[in-house]
């Protein structure tokens, strides 16, 4: 099937928002429970699907020609730009 990246970019930002909330509810679970080991399976299912869903989404992306007068609007770091606020879903990216 073919997605647009619009619905990747939102099954993200789901998928982050689960993984949060899963791992928020992690520490208040029994230990050796089955609960903690249904919630320990699906955060690592999440955060798979998520790396799967960003490798599909900079698959797809174009390279990013920066002129030297538009150098400040974009950040150079994976040719994302500010108005895309992609660092709130990029955990482990560094913000210039």
């Amino acid at each position: 099937m073919n997605y647009t990246k619009e619905d990747l970019a939102e099954a993200l930002r789901a998928i982050t928002s689960m993984t949060h909330k899963c791992e928020s509810v992690l520490p208040k679970l029994k230990e050796r429970s089955p609960q903690q080991t249904l919630t320990e399976r699906r955060i690592r299912a999440l955060k798979l699907s998520a790396e799967l869903i960003e490798k599909e989404l900079e698959r797809d992306q174009p390279a990013v020609n920066v002129e030297p007068d538009m150098e400040q609007d974009y950040h150079l770091d994976c040719g994302f730009t500010r108005e895309k606020y992609w660092f709130r879903y990029r955990a482990a990216a560094i913000i210039i």
